[in-house]
């Protein structure tokens, strides 16, 4: 069949829509189309078929030829479910068995409709379609991918009618999505949807359901395959409504995330950009989306993106590789990818790093200058210098000590970046740095280049090698260790592990590695077997250590280290003289080996010969001059001897010649101490300080030596060490107990507990040695008074003094008396106290802080003179000692004399002006006499002095902040973070704090953004990171910020909520949470915020546990149960609360929170007694917040206080904006309180019946966070309640409390199914679907006949939603019966009722009205109901209206009662009202139009007419309306233009055309009339309208043979019908008269004695043929008919008025007006009848009715005036007859008559004037 033949028999059978639609899926499958270019079969198909598109499905045409072929009827079978047929099953089998084994695909439509069978077929056997997928397609890479298509696209298409679970077979055909079967399936299933004559939104929502849940690339393939098959309309759609699903929005949201990240700039380095590989690949995902949705400029702009993120990952390619080939890479190559990323630093640094290794230094001079300052420029220009000057020292000074904020050195490894690829710089720094290193140095900065560094051996190595000559032997240790077991084949590792562990002793592990060494490798040298041998001496292996020691003399007879070794060993089994005899020949031997010396000497002391020992020492000396070990050794004697003099000759001597030696510092140290040379034994010990293998007695003599230098801080850690390292020293620990108490006394304001918990601890280890010893006991009684467990203290110090009797040496301590007296005072008896104080004063009258506690207590005492004399005492003993003057000033400051504390501490300035530490008190003083002007000053002033400390500054923001003075504050924090020398973390988080408060949130990040080893150091700076994230509304990357601590907290939970670290002490962080609670916490409402619900009630559960009885922790839980559905877990959490608890609560806003939710659930669960006492709790409340108005409104409209819920509502929305609008925040706690507000707020608004202000309330919630399903199910209820509402509204004529036309829009279904979709996880699979089918309901009207609605009707709502969903009578019916109680479901069923016409709604909405009678809208539907009743109808919209006075809707419809009941009056008040609420509604505007002309007022009439005409000009209606008007009022032209401007409007609508004509003809103006009429003949021939019209403007002109001609061809056209007929006789009437046309109106009347037309006109006809007896007897048998045929009663009236029957004519002529207000003939005939009864009064009144009725009728004017004159009113009667010759200007009659009134007034008027 040729094309255009198909085209032909489409457009004869189908619409132009269906047409398209149908050729489109014939032309998209080629076996169908094939099928339909064969005449022979198609043509046949064609005729066979009615016009049903649905019959033209690939499925149904493929039955259609396998019944030609086999004659089965297949439809039936599929229908019915029967079995096929054998023979026809066992042919489908065959065929899809030959298309299995071949790979073909069909040859024709018939194959492929039998394989479609086959297939259905195996479904029926099978039971489901499992597996069917990999049963049936192809699988051989991606060429299969086409071959399937080609296979099985015509087969499933047929399919797509053959089962009935088609869905369920597409679910298993597309398992899984990805990977080739998707790839299969996406292109099949497109094109069984085009293939069938399906209309294309069905087509799209088919689509978006199959593609929503695919992947992103299986989206796309689906896109393209559309616009392959050249759907792309359809393609750009889909692509629209995909791109906004969730799952799309947060895919390409994380897209655009990462590339806000990213800056493409050319100006930035694209070596420091972090760029996924995958990126690129997923922009140009999101670019295909905007080039399928139509917005290429989108597009192009996305793959320019694209584009450059490819530049960026090619160029770190490119350097990686360069990287990779590890300082092989010429300097060449670095120079090519310098060209293509000239801005990048870090190529450049690696050229200048080639350079270097090239020996081309001045070349990388010139390159370095290139560079901007930095530390890896400074770096480079130390490996410069250090290749040119290599004797030089490695100048770090610049760079090393440039730190970052995080205290760690400003070097940018790569390590931070995303290849590593700058592992080679940091080895080249370690190498060069390795070179220079000293003893005792400390590279703190290494720390971070390990951890980061753990998979490179060789970095780790350099670090070690650095670690040991720094002699930080432990680290390097530690790093030895795991490199030996990250490379256990290597065994240089365990020689360097071997070797340092015996550097340090730690001889029984060492011992460990060496045996395993030495039974494990073949080989072995000498010195692992003298390490080996040495080992096993220490460990007292003596028989193995000599043992090994013969082995090495037996291969080296004079290896020094086994001689020696083995002289020890026979010492230590025993034999001295064998071992001293054996080192004798050993000296004698090797005399120049200064161990063989020291060896010998050993031994001689061992023995107790002291002397000798000294004289072979100084023998050895002489036979090894300068050996450091012998002068060492000889120092020591000496120092043993108490020579320190001579003993620092020769350590000194040691010391130079072997500064390293550990031993060697230790005893010249010593000697220089004991000589009273203190700064030089600090500066030998001080290096070594920090080291973690320092020894007891190393630690000791530092810390007395810095205790003569008077720097008691420095020395309390390190004494502290020493002590607790050897609690046996009793030295050691009463000194270490002195220093920790004489702090903690002074500075008792500090966190003291972990400092007395130390000491007690080695005060009691100590006390364990010494039983009896009374300082011991002393000191821990001090530590009970400084706890503040005074009375235990008091018992101690007094059970020593009774002790002391015996003890000079208790009595005598000034401790004693002190410790006693502060006690006493604390415990109230001052008499004591002061007495005990006064003693210790006695003994130690000079000591400042005797003296302190002394003035206190006379301060206490009331003592105030002698408190200031001691006070003052106090000040002049030291008036330079800061920590006194800051006492004072202290003192005098509680003693209510801050003057002079500002005077001495502006004393104490003058001789001391830097002191940081006295500004920072004069300031403190300042703010507390409210002198804040001169703090400010004081502040300002420590700023700027230079030598103001880090602590002192820190102090010094915290007052700025107090002065609200934050730019200083920062200032302060940023001196403070620089001149720091370690790392300050509360500093860190103190000034980003103050960066957030001065709205720099961006800034504030930048200070917290520091490495992650430092942040998992200090896990509080990631908690503060990630509120400020927050605040920046960054949550995600709060979110990984987070992660990054997780493992610190792993273990935790369960423990209390103390901190894992230490929180910091900073006023600033007070509010900052910063324990385990506050991670848990944090991660909890990030959680929540992203949409994790049930991670997010995880943590807050784990905080909740940890702290129970906290209310925001309560109130975190809690929402989160209910943002999840959770109900009954909600109520559970803070649900036990006493009215004595809630009294406590009643200023908690986070209580007050968690009760408004409990109230919220209560509701939603319809508990209205739990939601009743809820209530009473909130009222508690002194203050109420927005959300707890809002439940106070949704409480007052569940109880029907509408006037109340409106007020709750505004006081709502007054605090909302107060709290929230004016002030927008991202933090969480608020944003999750405000959108729980605007949650409430939108419950409230829309019980109340504000449906749009609702959905507003929960679109701007939605705008903050819209993942949390509670808000999106409550929006979707909501929606749903709106568009259900709109439905009742829009039956009822509701519009200003009605939530709107624009509820029920595609754009809110479609917002709504999708926001349905996200809540499958959180409801049962029924309540689910019952949700998605009421949402349907809602917004179409109709309940989806796919899902049963039996399930649905677990609550009112849901039963209402069903009854307005459903056509079923019965159904319905028994709902309404279910719910006998409920408003919402008897209105719903009045709905019903009324659309479908069912009687008995009437009885349901009085029982809605019985239960509540104030219910407007059941008044309205009672209305609706009641439309047969009017009176009832009427009564119940006035009543509604009582409630409603503004709806427009409802006083149209009491309008409408009121015409009807004949009260034009009224039904004009309340279309006027309706108008006034109305005032745009046309409608409205043309109602009152059509009141108007019911009372002939016609003029009002055309006003509102025209202004109705203003709103709808484009009606053509209203203008044939206004024509009407107009011709009624006479003005013919204007009525005859208004039809034209319909015609216009309406070109195609013949019957306004035809109203012209007839106009034109009624204005005689027939020769126009002619003419209109023939040119509708034009448009459309024979129409019987026109020639109707055309014959009549032809006979009134006289062409009778062309009007007769004209109405012949009518009635030929439509024979048989009368008033064709009827017409035909008028014209023979006008052309030969009245008596020649009566006897075939005769007849026809007699063929038709039922028609009241043709009688009408008969007794017309007879009338004026004068036989007034026959026209009498058929009208009355007209009347008999139709007793109000208006044009009866008048011919009867004209009939009676002729006999002169004046009373019965009158009657008629009255009746006739009553039934047709605008008849005119009747006014005229009436008029005449009472003028023929002389009463030309009554008869002057009934004419000028007659003007009204039809103001362009000549005829009532021209009879008034004739009654006026013949009452000699001329002047009047002048007036009419001007109207009637106004509109019949050529009517001789007027004419004549209006000349004779003429005359006769102007004689009237001559004689007045005589």
């Amino acid at each position: 069949m040729s094309i255009e033949s198909v085209l032909d028999l489409i457009r004869e059978r189908f619409s132009p829509t269906e047409g398209k639609i149908l050729l489109q899926s014939l032309q998209q499958d080629p076996l169908v189309w094939q099928f339909i270019r064969e005449e022979e079969k198609s043509l046949l198909f064609f005729q066979d078929l009615p016009s049903d598109v649905a019959r033209f499905s690939p499925g149904k045409l493929a039955s259609w030829l396998i019944q030609e072929t086999v004659d089965v009827q297949i439809d039936e079978f599929i229908q019915s479910g029967s079995p096929l047929p054998d023979e026809l099953r066992l042919q489908a089998v065959k065929t899809l068995e030959s298309t299995l084994n071949t790979g073909l695909p069909p040859a024709n439509l018939l194959s492929a409709g039998l394989i479609a069978i086959a297939l259905r077929e195996h479904r029926v056997s099978k039971g489901n379609w499992k597996d069917i997928s990999s049963e049936i397609l192809i699988k051989r890479s991606q060429p299969a991918i086409e071959k399937n298509f080609q296979i099985w696209r015509t087969p499933i298409a047929c399919l797509y009618d053959y089962c009935t679970d088609f869905d369920h077979f597409l679910s298993e055909f597309t398992k899984p999505k990805s990977g080739p079967f998707g790839l299969i399936a996406v292109p099949i299933y497109v094109h069984t949807l085009l293939s069938n004559p399906i209309d294309q939104p069905k087509i799209l929502d088919q689509l978006f359901s199959f593609a929503q849940n695919l992947s992103i690339d299986l989206q796309l393939e689906c896109l393209r395959w559309l616009e392959t098959f050249n759907r792309k309309e359809l393609a750009e759609k889909l692509a629209k409504s995909l791109i906004q699903t969730k799952k799309n929005v947060d895919y390409f949201s994380n897209i655009f995330s990462e590339l806000e990240q990213i800056s493409t700039s050319d100006e930035l380095d694209p070596l420091d950009k972090q760029v996924r590989y995958t990126l690129p690949e997923d922009v140009n995902k999101l670019a295909a989306f905007y080039h399928y949705s139509n917005n290429d400029e989108k597009a192009a702009a996305t793959y320019e993106k694209s584009n450059k993120l490819l530049n960026i990952l090619e160029s770190q390619a490119c350097f990686k590789t360069l990287v990779a080939q590890h300082q092989q890479t010429p300097p060449a190559k670095w120079m090519q990818l310098i060209e293509s990323i000239p801005n990048s630093e870090q190529a450049r640094i690696f050229f200048i790093r080639s350079l270097i290794r090239a020996k081309n230094f001045e070349e990388a001079q010139q390159e370095l200058a290139q560079l901007p300052e930095s530390s890896e420029r400074q770096l480079l220009q130390a490996m410069i210098e250090t290749n040119l000057n290599p004797k030089e020292p490695l100048k770090l000074t610049g760079w090393e000590n440039q730190k970052l904020q995080s205290g760690v050195m400003h070097l940018k490894e790569t390590i931070f970046q995303p290849y590593q690829t700058n592992f080679d710089f940091t080895e080249d720094f370690l190498t060069t740095f390795k070179k220079q290193v000293i003893p005792n140095q400390k590279p703190t900065w290494i720390a971070p280049i390990i951890e980061s560094n753990y998979n490179n051996p060789r970095i780790l190595t350099l670090c070690r090698d650095i670690f040991e000559k720094s002699l930080n032997i432990n680290r390097a240790i530690e790093i030895t260790s795991y490199l030996e077991r990250f490379e256990p084949d290597q065994v240089a590792h365990k020689r360097d592990l071997a070797r340092l562990l015996s550097i340090s002793e730690r001889w029984g592990e060492a011992f460990t590695i060496l045996q395993n060494l030495i039974k494990s490798e073949s080989s072995y040298d000498i010195k692992d077997l003298e390490r080996f041998a040495e080992s096993a001496l220490r460990t007292d292996r003596i028989d193995m250590a000599i043992s090994i020691c013969q082995n090495i003399l037996k291969q080296e007879t004079q290896n020094t280290k086994a001689l020696v070794l083995l002289g020890e060993g026979y010492m230590q089994k025993g034999d001295n003289v064998k071992a001293i005899q054996h080192m004798e020949q050993v000296v004698d031997m090797i005399p120049d080996e200064p161990d063989t010396w020291l060896t010998l000497a050993k031994l001689w002391d061992k023995s107790g010969q002291t002397d000798r020992a000294f004289e072979i020492l100084n023998k050895g000396n002489l036979a090894v001059p300068n050996e450091p070990k012998l002068l060492r050794a000889i120092g020591i004697a000496h120092l043993q001897r108490q020579a320190p003099s001579d003993a620092m000759t020769h350590l000194k001597r040691a010391n130079e010649l072997d500064p390293i030696n550990k031993e060697g510092i230790y005893f010249l140290a010593k000697s220089y101490y004991q000589l009273g040379q203190f700064e030089k034994s600090w500066l030998l010990l001080e290096p070594s300080v920090d080291h973690d293998d320092v020894s007891p007695d190393f630690a000791k003599l530092t810390g007395q030596v810095l205790l003569a230098m008077k720097d008691n801080v420095k020395a309390e850690p390190i004494l502290f060490k020493a002590a607790e390292l050897r609690p046996e020293d009793l030295e050691a620990v009463l000194l270490t107990s002195e220093l920790v108490l004489e702090r903690v006394e002074k500075y008792s304001d500090q966190l003291i507990e972990p400092d007395l918990d130390r000491l007690e601890n080695l005060l009691r280890k100590s006390n364990q040695i010494f039983p009896t010893h009374h300082q011991i006991r002393l000191h821990l009684a001090d530590i009970d008074r400084l706890r503040g467990d005074h009375e235990k203290a008091l018992g101690s110090y007094q059970k020593l003094s009774e002790e002391g009797n015996s003890e000079k040496s208790v009595l005598q301590n000034w401790r004693l008396p002190y410790g006693l007296g502060q006690a006493a005072i604390e415990l109230g008896d001052i008499e004591i106290g002061l007495a005990a104080l006064q003693d210790a004063a006695t003994k130690q009258p000079e000591n400042l802080l005797v003296l302190h506690a002394l003035a206190t207590a006379c301060h206490k005492a009331d003592l105030d003179g002698k408190a200031h004399e001691t006070a003052k005492f106090a000040l002049k003993l030291a008036p330079q000692d800061i920590e006194n003057i800051l006492w004072y000033a202290d003192f005098k400051t509680k003693s209510n004399d801050p003057e002079e504390a500002v005077k001495a501490l502006n004393e104490a300035l003058q001789i001391t002006p830097h002191r940081s530490e006295l500004k920072l008190w004069l300031a403190k003083t300042y703010v507390l006499m409210d002198s804040n002007e001169e703090a400010k000053t004081t502040l300002v002033d420590l700023l700027s002095d230079s030598f103001s400390g880090s602590k002192d500054l820190q102090q010094a923001a915290y007052l700025f902040v107090h002065l609200n003075e934050f730019s200083l504050a920062a200032n302060a924090l940023e001196k403070s973070i620089h001149v720091s020398e370690q790392f300050d973390p509360t500093s860190l988080m103190d000034l980003a704090v103050i960066y957030s408060l001065l709205d720099e949130r961006k800034r504030a990040l930048d200070i917290l953004n520091v490495e992650e080893s430092i942040q998992r150091q200090y896990p509080q700076l990631v908690l503060l990171k990630s509120d400020v994230l927050c605040s920046l509304g960054q949550y995600s990357h709060a979110m990984n910020s987070l992660n990054l601590i997780k493992d610190h907290y792993e273990g935790t939970f369960g423990q209390s909520s103390a901190t894992i670290d230490e929180s910091p002490q900073s006023p600033l962080l007070y509010k900052y949470d910063l324990t385990l609670t506050g991670y848990l916490y944090r991660s909890g409402f990030l959680h929540r915020v992203l949409g994790n619900i049930v991670e997010a009630q995880s943590f807050l559960h784990q905080a909740h546990i940890l702290e129970p009885h906290n209310s925001k922790f309560e109130k975190a839980l809690c929402e989160a149960y209910y943002t999840g559905l959770d109900f009954d877990q909600a109520l559970e959490v803070g649900g036990d609360q006493d009215s004595v608890a809630l009294r406590d609560q009643k200023f908690n806003p986070d209580y007050l929170d968690l009760l408004c939710t409990h109230t919220e659930i209560a509701l939603i669960k319809e508990d209205h007694e739990k939601a009743r006492l809820l209530e009473q709790n909130l009222k508690e409340f002194e203050r109420m917040n927005a959300r707890g108005y809002a439940i106070y409104a949704l409480i007052s409209a569940n109880q029907s206080k509408f006037e109340d819920a409106k007020l709750y509502l505004s006081k709502a929305e007054q605090a909302y904006q107060e709290n929230f609008a004016k002030h927008p925040s991202y933090a969480l706690e608020v944003l999750f309180r405000e959108v729980m507000t605007l949650n409430s707020l939108a419950e409230a608004s829309a019980r109340i019946g504000l449906y749009q202000k609702a959905l507003d309330y929960h679109q701007l919630a939605l705008n903050k966070i819209d993942n949390q399903p509670l808000i999106n199910w409550r929006y979707v209820l909501n929606l749903t309640g709106a568009a259900e509402s709109q439905q009742i509204a829009e039956e009822i004529s509701l519009v200003n409390h009605a939530p709107g036309r624009s509820i029920i829009s595609d754009e809110n279904h479609a917002k709504a199914q999708e926001m349905i979709e996200g809540l499958t996880d959180y409801f049962s699979q029924e309540a689910f679907m019952c949700m998605k089918a009421r949402t349907v309901s809602a917004f179409t009207g109709s309940w989806p006949l796919s899902l049963s609605a039996d399930a649905c009707l677990t609550n009112p709502d849901e039963a209402a939603a069903v009854i307005l969903g459903t056509d079923d009578g019965a159904f319905a019916h028994k709902i309404a019966d279910a719910f006998p109680d409920e408003i919402r479901v008897l209105q719903a069923y009045g709905v019903f009722a009324l659309r479908n016409k069912k009687k008995d709604g009437f009885s349901y909405i009085e029982k809605a009205l019985h239960i509540d009678t104030s219910d407007p809208i059941s008044h309205a539907l009672l209305a609706k109901l009641s439309k047969k009743d009017i009176e009832i109808a009427l009564n119940s919209i006035e009543t509604a209206l009582g409630f409603w006075p503004d709806e427009p809707g409802w006083h149209a419809m009491a309008s409408d009662f009121l015409t009807r009941m004949g009260d034009l009056e009224k039904a004009s008040q309340h279309i006027s009202h309706a108008i006034r609420y109305e005032p745009d509604d046309a409608v409205l505007w043309e109602k009152s139009a059509e009141i108007k002309l019911q009372s002939n007022d016609l003029v009002r009439a055309k006003n509102d007419l025209e202004k109705s005409a203003s709103y709808q000009s484009e009606n053509p209606g209203i203008w044939v309306k206004m024509a009407d008007i107009n011709r009624r009022m006479g003005q013919v032209s204007e009525a005859i233009n208004n039809m034209r401007t319909a015609s216009k409007l309406a070109p195609h609508d013949l019957s306004i055309a035809a109203k012209e004509v007839k106009l034109l003809i009624d204005q005689k103006q027939y020769k126009e009339a002619e003419v209109k009429a023939s040119e509708i003949l034009n448009n459309k021939q024979n129409d019987e309208t026109a020639l109707v019209l055309l014959a009549k403007s032809q006979a009134e002109q006289g062409k009778f043979d062309q009007a007769l001609e004209s109405v012949t061809k009518a009635i030929e056209n439509n024979p048989g019908k009368v008033s064709l007929t009827l017409e035909k006789i008028k014209i023979q009437k006008t052309r030969d008269g009245v008596d020649a046309a009566l006897p075939e109106l005769i007849d026809l009347a007699h063929n038709n004695p039922n028609n009241p037309e043709i009688l009408t006109l008969l007794t017309d006809w007879l009338i004026q043929a004068n036989r007034l007896d026959e026209a009498q007897e058929t009208a009355q048998t007209i009347l008999r008919i139709i007793p109000e045929q208006a044009e009866v009663h008048l011919m009867l009236g004209r009939l009676q008025r002729k006999k002169g029957q004046l009373d019965q004519a009158i009657a008629h002529l009255s009746n006739a007006i009553t039934h047709d207000p605008g008849l005119v003939e009747a006014y005229i005939e009436l008029g005449k009848a009472y003028q023929e009864r002389r009463d030309l009064e009554e008869a002057i009144k009934i004419f000028q009715k007659g003007t009204m009725a039809d103001g362009s009728d000549p005829r009532p004017y021209y009879f008034a005036g004739m009654a006026l004159k013949e009452c000699k009113d001329y002047a009047n009667a002048e007036v009419m007859l001007r109207q009637a010759k106004k509109y019949a200007p050529n009517d001789p009659q007027i004419i004549r008559q209006l000349g004779v009134i003429t005359a006769l007034n102007l004689i009237n008027n001559l004689r007045e004037v005589k």
